[in-house]
């Protein structure tokens, strides 16, 4: 395996105080191999599958002393992304992406959000759906004691099934994450951090990680960010060099292509800053939109894309070049 986990590491409060993040991505490539068994042995047969993996991993400290009840009256900025496969259904594959905000009172989430839905149809075609103005009421709950995790329970009492998200939170409470498994969404991955009091930086260099998906009828695209970086040249523009390693399949012909590295054209970017560190960076066909908690800090971006007849929809972080 070729490729390196690339992982930004959080500035220490002091000499003797502990590392509290450490944001990775990395590519991974393997193989499923039939085996058959002769005698107390197995012999390897006929490759079944190549598998390609874009991985995101937000690791955080064990915070000991984190409680829900520390979080009282906190705004937070909440996004996600996650993925629903369903068999025999009008919707066999769907990418679901969501930018909200989090008032917490008394373990209590109000949430406010937009979605974004990427979805398959059975006979190839591919659809997008848009929701604005979608309000939830979760409840945030601690795991192990003096262990920094934590739950997000996406229902309420009165549900037959209350859905259960597994996270962690740094131990001022400055990073959430959770795992979404079976959630109301499907699978993926939660980000929450505070409001910011200050607008977003308008200087700096950053190193971009993560992936986006992209469907056409033909094709399912897999993108992974690999040395790409994105500067901020102004309050009002950027630029984003695009590296890539790219993965093709084939829906007709069940093929996968190799992973090939993709190096384009540097793309200028109009740079926008909302309030409470809310931010946009958009051209023609994309859009990266999030939040940041100021300068030195990564930047939490959703990705949507549009090219030729592909919609694409990914996660990123840019993390602070030093």
């Amino acid at each position: 395996n070729p490729w390196f986990m690339d992982a930004w590491v959080s500035p220490r409060h002091s000499e003797t105080s502990p590392v509290e993040q450490v944001l990775t991505g990395y590519f991974s490539a393997g193989k499923a191999i039939e085996l058959e068994a002769t005698g107390d042995q197995f012999r390897r047969k006929q490759i079944l599958e190549h598998h390609y993996l874009s991985a995101l991993e937000l690791d955080l400290i064990r915070a000991s002393g984190l409680d829900p009840e520390d979080l009282d009256g906190r705004r937070y900025h909440a996004m996600y992304l996650a993925i629903r496969f369903a068999d025999n259904t009008s919707t066999p594959l769907a990418i679901e992406t969501g930018l909200g905000d989090w008032q917490i009172t008394g373990g209590s989430i109000a949430q406010t959000r937009t979605s974004t839905t990427l979805s398959r149809a059975p006979d190839g075609s591919v659809n997008v759906t848009e929701s604005d103005g979608i309000t939830d009421t979760w409840t945030l709950s601690s795991g192990q004691p003096d262990s920094g995790r934590l739950y997000l329970d996406m229902g309420s009492s009165s549900d037959a099934q209350i859905t259960k998200a597994l996270g962690a939170g740094t131990p001022q409470g400055d990073l959430l994450a959770f795992s979404l498994d079976d959630s109301p969404m499907g699978d993926g991955m939660l980000i929450a951090i505070p409001q910011a009091a200050t607008a977003a930086p308008v200087a700096g260099q950053y190193r971009l990680q993560g992936f986006a998906l992209g469907m056409n009828p033909d094709s399912n695209h897999l993108r992974h960010f690999d040395k790409a970086s994105l500067v901020i040249n102004s309050d009002t523009t950027a630029t984003l060099y695009p590296r890539t390693l790219e993965v093709r399949h084939s829906v007709a012909e069940q093929t996968l292509s190799l992973p090939q590295a993709v190096d384009t054209a540097p793309l200028q970017l109009n740079y926008a800053r909302a309030g409470n560190g809310r931010v946009t960076f958009s051209s023609d066909s994309l859009l990266l939109e999030g939040f940041t908690s100021g300068d030195g800090t990564p930047f939490y971006l959703l990705l949507r894309n549009t090219e030729s007849d592909e919609q694409q929809r990914g996660l990123v972080l840019a993390t602070p070049v030093p």
